[in-house]
């Protein structure tokens, strides 16, 4: 009899470890699946921000495509306006500076006019004198010589 319970005690320890190795190997499994089942979780919350991310650019294509092509042109035409005036203001600043460049050379220029004319009276003057010494020498030697001809006679 002895002997007969062993084999039954053998099996009831053999059933109690395969039941612990199933329970050990339940539990690995539903953790596993806990971990497969976050990370499903974390994939759809990643789907459901790409989605929104995608419906949202969606509805701004839309939107955009809604715009009106006459808004489209006022835009364009009031760009086009800002660089006509931009350009407006170059050409007038470059315009000014011209001016002014202008105006240093002509201010340049007339003074050294003024300085020629200068120096040309200078040198009428000194014509003039000369001139005037020239002939009174050429009188005074006429006198000279009319006087030593009348007093040759």
């Amino acid at each position: 009899a002895a002997h007969a319970s062993e084999p039954a005690v053998d099996l009831e320890k053999h059933l109690a470890e395969k039941e612990r190795v199933a329970a050990r190997e339940s539990e690995a499994l539903n953790r596993e699946a806990a971990s497969r089942e976050e990370r499903v979780a974390a994939l759809e919350a990643e789907a459901g921000q790409a989605r929104a991310l995608h419906t949202q650019a969606l509805g701004d294509l839309k939107v955009e495509h809604k715009v009106p092509w006459r808004r489209r042109r006022e835009k364009q035409a009031a760009l086009e306006k800002a660089k006509a005036v931009a350009l407006a203001e170059a050409d007038a600043k470059t315009a000014k500076a011209a001016e002014r460049a202008a105006k240093e050379a002509s201010a340049s220029l007339e003074a050294a006019a003024a300085k020629q004319r200068q120096f040309v009276a200078a040198l009428e003057a000194e014509h003039a004198l000369a001139l005037r010494a020239a002939l009174q020498t050429a009188k005074a030697r006429e006198r000279e010589l009319g006087d030593a001809h009348v007093s040759e006679r």
